[in-house]
């Protein structure tokens, strides 16, 4: 059963553009992945992976969202992540990982943003890559 709230994202997600949503997972499969890897997923995203167990938004060039049964899989040790608070959950369409903050998550949980703030996080994370990457090639070019 999909909340009123969940029900407004996905909907505007799919004034977005092409969305391919992935068949749900369980609390039962929420539950072995958290405990498998000492982790606890926030509420809100537990409730989106009931509705939706990852998928692909705003095709042909937008982002995937992993899940915890269907591959590919939520990867909480993934080397681009930048601390260990972070999971990846997903990938752009240029290949980059999606890390997200779930201790952050967790302390700023409202539901209504989550899939929006995965989303802005990611942006911000992007352009902070960018602008390193920007910098060492400059480093480089002055040598």
């Amino acid at each position: 059963m999909i909340s009123e709230e969940l029900k407004l994202i996905v909907d505007k997600f799919n004034e977005q553009g092409k969305m391919n949503f992935l068949e749900e997972t369980t609390e039962e499969k929420i539950s072995e992945f958290e405990k498998e890897r000492s982790i606890k997923l926030p509420t809100k995203f537990k409730e989106w992976l009931l509705f939706s167990d990852g998928g692909e938004f705003f095709l042909p060039a937008g982002i995937q969202l992993y899940g915890i049964e269907h591959k590919p899989i939520i990867d909480v040790d993934n080397n681009d992540r930048p601390s260990e608070d972070y999971i990846v959950i997903g990938a752009l369409a240029s290949g980059d990982p999606i890390p997200v903050s779930y201790t952050h998550l967790r302390a700023h949980e409202t539901g209504r943003n989550l899939v929006c703030r995965l989303l802005l996080e990611k942006k911000k994370k992007k352009e902070i890559c960018r602008k390193k990457k920007k910098k060492k090639q400059n480093r480089e070019h002055h040598k």
